[in-house]
């Protein structure tokens, strides 16, 4: 009888710690980063693989466990779709350590590791004081709930935290600092607290040609660039960041509630090409535009 309790206690817990861990797995879920702007020799190691491997065919999303790797002259861009943007810059290996979603609550967890290279970072959303958004790199950890930022990891070891917009706090070894906009922190290999200065003339310069790559996520899916097409319209596809308005050649399009927009667009056959110009616009003012020109087949004549 003693037995049959214990086996029935067993089950009931069993039950319990299942419901549980069903129960959680619905509330939080893993957020996927989509990558866009390839260019260059990209390899990406899975989770719990040991080796690279190039970044081929319909490979385009990275999740928590991932690494990734850019060469001499490559770079790309992960998008989530609330507005968070990374640009990874040449010769940079970054792991996505933890990157989900607890849709009860709304808080994000983002925490990735920097080995070396340098990453742009850009998070539209106000993080809520649940959520977390951590760059850690082997002297130092960067964290943040809403800005525009920079990490660089010097071959030597030595880290710069560059902050555009907004403030990060660092964490080192030695106690924290609060890095505010328009300032540097600079660490050395040892993890001694950061040397901080104010943004020089060339430190502008420097982040005029990321700012283009730090706008609203934009995505044209059909037509193709170069593509041929006939008739007298032409239908646009694509994804847009959530929040963002989009116009394509001056027309206002309001994208689905993930974002996935559609617009059918007048060609005149007059032309021997016909351009398509889509624009995205964030809160903050920020840009993103995408143009394709295509090419339009003639139909004969009588």
């Amino acid at each position: 009888m003693r037995k049959m309790a214990v086996l029935f206690i067993f089950i009931f817990l069993l039950v319990i710690v299942t419901g549980v861990l069903i129960t959680q797995s619905l509330v939080v879920m893993q957020r996927i980063a989509h990558l866009s702007d390839v260019v260059g020799r990209v390899q990406v190691k899975a989770g719990g693989q040991s080796e690279f491997g190039p970044l081929v065919g319909t490979t385009r999303h990275v999740m928590a466990g991932d690494t990734l790797s850019t060469g001499p002259k490559a770079s790309l861009t992960l998008n989530w779709i609330d507005g968070t943007r990374m640009k990874m810059g040449p010769e940079t290996v970054l792991t996505v350590l933890k990157c989900q979603l607890n849709k009860s609550t709304d808080a994000r967890t983002s925490v990735f590791k920097l080995d070396t290279g340098q990453v742009w970072i850009r998070i539209l959303k106000i993080l809520t004081q649940q959520s977390k958004f951590e760059i850690r790199t082997p002297t130092a950890t960067a964290g943040v709930r809403g800005t525009v930022f920079s990490v660089k990891v010097a071959p030597d070891g030595n880290t710069q935290i560059s902050v555009y917009e907004g403030t990060v706090s660092v964490q080192t070894t030695s106690g924290s600092v609060q890095v505010t906009e328009q300032r540097i922190a600079r660490l050395g290999r040892s993890g001694s607290s950061p040397q901080l200065a104010q943004f020089s003339g060339p430190d502008h310069q420097a982040w005029q040609s990321h700012l283009s790559n730090l706008g609203p996520y934009l995505q044209i899916t059909h037509p193709g660039a170069d593509e041929t097409i006939s008739g007298d319209s032409v239908k646009v596809t694509g994804i847009c960041e959530q929040g963002a308005t989009l116009a394509v050649n001056e027309q206002t399009v309001i994208p689905r509630p993930k974002g996935r927009f559609s617009v059918q667009l007048p060609v005149s056959a007059e032309q021997p090409t016909f351009a398509i110009r889509a624009v995205a616009t964030d809160a903050n003012g920020q840009t993103t535009t995408l143009t394709r020109t295509l090419r339009l087949r003639a139909t004969g004549g009588g």
